[in-house]
């Protein structure tokens, strides 16, 4: 997987981010510093609904539904703790629980009725704002190979962590313009902007180089 890479000022970043938030009662004017006046209504409902419960619900389910399967791992590999209560015990279990996983739909649910709240997709917005404000158009094509980014909300889907998502959940609630900044650059991800580190002053991203003017795909291999 190939994505791109730069060096940025982490404090233009963070002012960038402020400048979006104090914008909360100017959802058009918003609207149109983001580039997307098209978005402004759904701005607005994303300035104004704080709700996070989809968040945590969603978790929960991830959380309750890897809990059936690793159960059903279990009896089928005669892990089980109840498995001397015999074949046809076993077997009505197995049936009780495969049918009680289906009930939880699939894993994508869950991100993706977070991903469309429009205080999610409008935070995305702002991140990808402070990436185009910030890098220092020295991007370069990276392949990610076996060492993954931190991406936390994919590790918190992934595991059905729900103390993370009530965390993440806390922090995203408060009103439009007392959000944190850093916050936001930190320890969210989605759009084009997937992660910016603080410590080696440096963004990962999808999309073309700032500037070009045709879109950028990684160099052929050979």
């Amino acid at each position: 997987m190939y994505v791109l890479c730069a060096t940025f000022d982490p404090r233009l970043a963070v002012g960038k981010v402020k400048e979006m938030l104090a914008l909360a009662n100017e959802p058009e004017r918003l609207a149109q510093r983001l580039g997307q006046p098209e978005e402004a209504e759904n701005f607005k409902q994303g300035i104004e609904d704080a709700s996070m419960e989809t968040l945590v619900n969603g978790v929960q389910r991830v959380q309750e539904f890897l809990d059936v399967e690793r159960e059903i791992e279990q009896v089928e590999s005669g892990r089980w703790a109840l498995g001397f209560m015999g074949k046809g015990f076993r077997d009505k279990r197995l049936k009780k629980l495969r049918s009680k996983r289906k009930e939880y739909g699939t894993l994508i649910d869950a991100p993706r009725e977070f991903y469309q709240l429009n205080r999610v997709r409008l935070i995305g917005a702002i991140r990808d704002f402070a990436l185009d404000c910030s890098e220092q158009g020295d991007a370069e094509w990276i392949e990610l190979g076996n060492k993954p980014l931190p991406l936390p909300l994919v590790e918190m889907f992934e595991q059905g962590d729900v103390d993370l998502a009530k965390k993440i959940a806390s922090a995203l609630s408060k009103p439009f313009d007392k959000l944190d900044p850093e916050y936001l650059l930190k320890n969210l991800e989605g759009h084009r902007t997937l992660f910016f580190d603080f410590e080696k002053n440096l963004v990962t991203f999808y999309g073309p180089i700032r500037g070009a003017n045709e879109e950028v795909f990684p160099p052929a291999e050979g």
